[in-house]
C-alpha cells in the first residue's frame, strides 16, 4: 500500500496513492476523526456494549445480540444477532449526544467500512452519518449512508435531507464476502465508492443534501427474518475537517 500526504483545508490528509478518495488519517486544526481496526474495543464490563458508542440492542424474544472482538488477522468486530426478526444492534458514535459532522460549507468528509454479512439477503444494515436515531433502519430523516434491507442483497447509497432522498443502487452483496463501502464529500459532491470504484454522486446543491443539521457516525445491523445473522467488520473510519 502506497500513501501520499496532501494538504487539505488547513490539515494534512494521508490518502491512498492508488485510490485517492480513500483517507487513512488526518492531522491538524479542525480534524474530527474515528479510526478503528478493531484490534481492541472499549466495552462495558457488565453489558459488553462498546462504550465509545450509544448502543441500542434489540432482542425481541429469547437470545442475545452481541458485538465482540473476534479472531481475524488485522482485527475485526463480530456482530451476532439474537434469533428473532429485527433483532440486532444500532450504534452511534458518542453518548446520548454526539453529532459532530456539519456539512454547511466546503468541509470535507470521508467515511469508509470493510465488512461481510453471512446472509445479506435476509439482513438489514445502515452505515454512514446521520442524526441521532435509535432506529436508523426504521427511517433516518437526515444523513448520508449505505443501506440494504431484507429480501434483497442490493446496497443503496442514500443522501437525505428532511426525509427527501437521492437513492443510488451501488452493488450486490455476496454472502460471506467482504465489501468496502466508502464515500467522500469533497466540498462540492458527495461521491460513493463500491470496492474502490465510483458508484454514484450527489451534488451539494441537491435538495436531498443534509447541510443544515449536525450528524454522527452510525452503524446498524438487524435480522431480516427470525434467524441468527452475523456481520464481521474489519475496519471503520470517519474523517471530517472543518
Amino acid at each position: 500500500m502506497a500513501v501520499k500526504i496532501v494538504p487539505t483545508n488547513n490539515a494534512v490528509v494521508i490518502k491512498d496513492a492508488d485510490y485517492p478518495h480513500r483517507w487513512y488519517d488526518a492531522f491538524g486544526a479542525g480534524v474530527i476523526k474515528y479510526i478503528q481496526d478493531f484490534s481492541t474495543l472499549a466495552s462495558d464490563d457488565t453489558t459488553g456494549d462498546a462504550t465509545e458508542w450509544e448502543v441500542t440492542v434489540t432482542e425481541i424474544g429469547a437470545g442475545v445480540s452481541t458485538h465482540v472482538i473476534t479472531d481475524l488477522a488485522g482485527g475485526a468486530l463480530l456482530f451476532t444477532n439474537a434469533g428473532n426478526d429485527n433483532d440486532g444492534t444500532n450504534m452511534q458514535l458518542g453518548a446520548a449526544a454526539g453529532e459532530n459532522v456539519l456539512l454547511n460549507g466546503s468541509y470535507p468528509l470521508y467515511c469508509g467500512i470493510e465488512f461481510a454479512i453471512n446472509d445479506p439477503v435476509q439482513s438489514d444494515f445502515w452505515f454512514g452519518v446521520g442524526i441521532t436515531d435509535t432506529g436508523l433502519l426504521a427511517g433516518n430523516a437526515d444523513g448520508i449512508s449505505f443501506r440494504s434491507v431484507d429480501e434483497s442483497a442490493n446496497t443503496f447509497f442514500v443522501v437525505e435531507n428532511t426525509n427527501i432522498e437521492d437513492t443510488i443502487a451501488v452493488g450486490l452483496m455476496v454472502a460471506g464476502s467482504y465489501v468496502t463501502l466508502e464515500f467522500l464529500f469533497d466540498g462540492e459532491d458527495v461521491i460513493a465508492y463500491w470496492n474502490g470504484q465510483e458508484a454514484g454522486r450527489v451534488n451539494k446543491r441537491s435538495i436531498s443534501f443534509p447541510d443544515d443539521t449536525e450528524l454522527r457516525l452510525s452503524f446498524a445491523f438487524l435480522n431480516g427474518i427470525a434467524a441468527v445473522k452475523t456481520a464481521t467488520v474489519k475496519w471503520m473510519r470517519m474523517i471530517h475537517i472543518r
